[in-house]
């Protein structure tokens, strides 16, 4: 008993001087009945260990020279303890033997004897070493089962997917095999049931389609009731017209008056739209009752028209039959003294009316009638459906080169004026990527010269400043092709009638209807809700076509003028022998003779000169004397300071170059400026 009391007490005195975590320690070795088992294991994991001495200060190192180094502390199987092979040295190196009390050695003597600081740490490194690679080994080990695991998650989990799809592609099938089954059911039932009603459906099929067949043949019969129906209205439509046409021809002898001659020339062309609007209808598809009813309305409406135009002929025709003064020589000695040593026989008989001069009354209507055959001829062109195209084409060849002209250059004017002329002539002009032409034949020549000339009207009237720039176009087509001078003449009449010149009367009877009438001979627009055209708006209107057709007059061509300077003089001389007109007379005559004065002063000299002095001194006071004192003054204004301008510059005898106006185009333009021959187009020299 005291020999196992004495291990313990070395046991636990070792355990005390041991490091921290070198053995462990279990509180419960008492209570566990664990003595002899800690003993016994003390004693194996101690029977190995190596240590050194402490190492001292003082020199104890030295002093333990005579000492053993190494102590092995080793423990038998009796529990008896190992001898020493060595002298025991105590902390200052001397030898001794230590005995405790009950005449034992210490157990904290023996281990303090064997210790030395050197091996203790060569063997906390090698025991570190062996735990790190304990650690390593461990750690392998587990990724090794780790993975091991994972593989066998990963196998087991496919499987159970495998089994899932195996299991919903049995549910599918069986759907599938329930569907068929189904299926198969259902379309022996409609075969059973399609033979049971096989004799009906055949016998409803056959009454279907007889059915069919009379409803085709009903609607067959009423379109063509219809189509019959319409070209009668048709018929006695055209009738009408040709009697109007017929009657109109003979505006010459019976009309000897101005009042209505514009009225009855819009009325005419209105009447001929209603029965292009007959045609129109007669090309449909389909014909309903309702159009048979507006054909109906239509004819109505063109009777109406010639019954108003019947009226207005045989009121004419009585009102001419009253005898009419003439104005004498006297009342206007001014303009004939002018007139009087002028080579060429411009002065026109003085006007009957005060409105209109007969000469110029007559050449009028048969320029518009020559208008109106010129519009006809062209409209199956314009009307039938398969030349849509190339009517589309050609329309917009020709908007696009008249709208885009500009006073840019002399070369960007030939250019304009080449492709309308090759246009003109039948050949093929490039337009949008492709070639085109237009051709008598198919009547799109005749369509291409009316449009071209509205076309120069109308943007005459828009672009400010332009009639200089497009007058030289509009002298040289009107050389090569004289169709498109009298059209375009037309056209310009149709727009402003004071170039005739013509000035529109009121009607006697004051109506809204007569005044409309009225504004619309006098060349107002009125829109489609009934709005008319303002007054400014109108003025300028007429001043730009004044300008126009001064500027082609002035053209300095070197011979074989279309419409040369002569007919300047014509016209002031027949608008002078008129009776003014408030706002609008003085208006035309400023803008007139702004344009074209350098030219009158170049060839006519003095005698244009008395002119001018007869309207500052005689014209401009009549023109005062019916304008009221509410009305607008500004062209009477600006006429008076344009006369006053051109008297002083004639007074000082100055060159007519220096009365020509801003934007001339140089006379080098029109000097050898193109080759003509029959069937080609201007060439023009560089």
């Amino acid at each position: 008993m005291t020999a196992m009391m004495g291990d313990l007490e070395d046991v636990l005195t070792a355990l005390k001087r041991s490091s921290k975590g070198r053995l462990s320690y279990d509180r419960n070795w008492k209570e566990e009945r664990r003595t002899q088992e800690i003993i016994s294991e003390v004693k194996l994991n101690t029977s190995a260990i190596t240590i050194s001495p402490k190492c001292l200060t003082n020199g104890s190192v030295h002093k333990s020279k005579s000492c053993a180094k190494y102590k092995v502390i080793e423990s038998s199987n009796d529990g008896t303890k190992d001898t020493n092979s060595g002298p025991k040295c105590d902390t200052n190196g001397h030898n001794m033997d230590g005995v405790d009390n009950s005449g034992r050695k210490s157990s904290a003597f023996r281990l303090n004897e064997s210790i030395d600081g050197l091996d203790l740490r060569n063997y906390e490194k090698q025991r570190q070493e062996s735990v790190s690679e304990e650690l390593s080994k461990r750690i392998k080990c587990l990724e090794t089962e780790f993975r091991k695991c994972n593989e066998e998650f990963d196998e087991e989990f496919r499987l159970i997917r495998q089994k899932y799809a195996l299991d919903a592609i049995k549910r599918i099938n069986g759907f599938e095999d329930d569907y068929k089954a189904l299926k198969d059911s259902i379309s022996f039932k409609l075969m059973t049931s399609e033979d049971d009603s096989l004799t009906t459906s055949t016998k409803l099929k056959e009454i279907e389609s007889k059915h069919q067949l009379l409803v085709e043949e009903q609607q067959r019969k009423q379109l063509d009731f219809r189509r019959k129906q319409l070209l009668v209205v048709r018929n006695e439509m055209d009738l009408v017209v040709k009697s109007v046409e017929q009657l109109c021809n003979n505006w010459e002898t019976v009309i000897k008056s101005d009042q209505f001659f514009h009225t009855l020339k819009q009325e005419l062309n209105l009447m001929k739209g209603l029965l292009q609007s007959i045609d129109m209808l007669s090309t449909k598809p389909d014909l309903s009752d309702l159009d048979v009813s507006s054909a109906q309305n239509l004819k109505l409406e063109v009777i109406r028209i010639k019954e108003r135009l019947v009226a207005d002929i045989e009121r004419l025709r009585h009102s001419t039959q009253e005898p009419l003064e003439l104005r004498s020589n006297a009342q206007n000695p001014s303009v004939i003294e002018a007139t009087d040593p002028i080579p060429i026989n411009t002065i026109e008989s003085q006007s009957m009316s005060g409105s209109v001069d007969n000469k110029a009354f007559k050449e009028y209507l048969n320029l518009q009638k020559y208008s109106n055959e010129f519009e006809n001829s062209f409209q199956s062109f314009v009307s039938e459906t398969k030349f849509k195209q190339k009517r589309n084409e050609l329309q917009l060849f020709v908007k696009t080169t008249i709208n885009t002209i500009s006073c840019e250059s002399v070369e960007h004017i030939k250019d304009k004026l080449n492709r309308l002329t090759q246009l003109f002539s039948e050949k093929s002009v490039e337009s949008g990527g492709k070639q085109i032409n237009c051709s008598a034949k198919d009547g799109s020549l005749n369509f291409c010269i009316s449009l071209a000339s509205k076309m120069f009207v109308s943007v005459s009237t828009k672009q400010k400043d332009i009639s200089l720039t497009m007058a030289p176009i509009v002298v040289f087509l009107w050389q090569r092709f004289p169709t498109f001078g009298q059209i375009f003449m037309a056209h310009m009449h149709d727009k402003c009638p004071y170039l005739v010149p013509y000035y529109p009367k009121r009607d006697a009877e004051d109506t809204d209807d007569n005044e409309t009438k009225y504004l619309i001979a006098c060349g107002y627009t009125i829109s489609k809700d009934g709005t008319v055209e303002p007054e400014d708006s109108f003025i300028n209107r007429m001043r730009a076509m004044i300008k126009l057709y001064s500027a082609v007059i002035q053209c300095n061509l070197q011979d074989n003028h279309p419409h040369g300077l002569r007919y300047a003089w014509i016209w002031i001389s027949r608008t002078l022998n008129l009776e003014p007109r408030p706002v609008i007379t003085a208006a035309i005559l400023e803008s007139f003779i702004s344009i074209s004065c350098h030219k009158l002063y170049r060839f006519y000299g003095k005698q244009f000169i008395k002119i001018i002095h007869f309207i500052t001194n005689d014209y401009m006071k009549r023109i005062e004397n019916v304008t009221q004192k509410d009305t607008k003054r500004q062209s009477l204004v600006k006429l008076q300071m344009t006369v006053e301008d051109i008297k002083k510059k004639m007074n000082r005898n100055v060159d007519h170059k220096v009365l020509a106006p801003e934007g001339l185009i140089p006379d080098y333009f029109f000097q050898n400026s193109y080759n003509h021959s029959r069937g080609t187009a201007f060439h023009f020299n560089n």
